[in-house]
């Protein structure tokens, strides 16, 4: 896993020379959202399209 400097480098090394501050932030948080979704699934707070189907037609 990479420290959170380690990312902010890699997504700057990645970016185009005319990148804005905006475009950088929106990798890192792209990144963080991504992170985020991958330790619910390792800790299993999944749900199965059948499970996800059934709450929607509760709405």
């Amino acid at each position: 896993m990479l420290s959170v400097k380690e990312e902010v480098f890699q997504v700057a090394s990645r970016l185009s020379a005319t990148a804005t501050l905006d475009d950088a932030m929106y990798q890192l948080y792209i990144l963080d959202q991504i992170a985020k979704g991958e330790d619910e699934v390792a800790r299993g707070k999944i749900m199965t399209v059948d499970e996800l189907e059934g709450k929607l037609k509760q709405w």
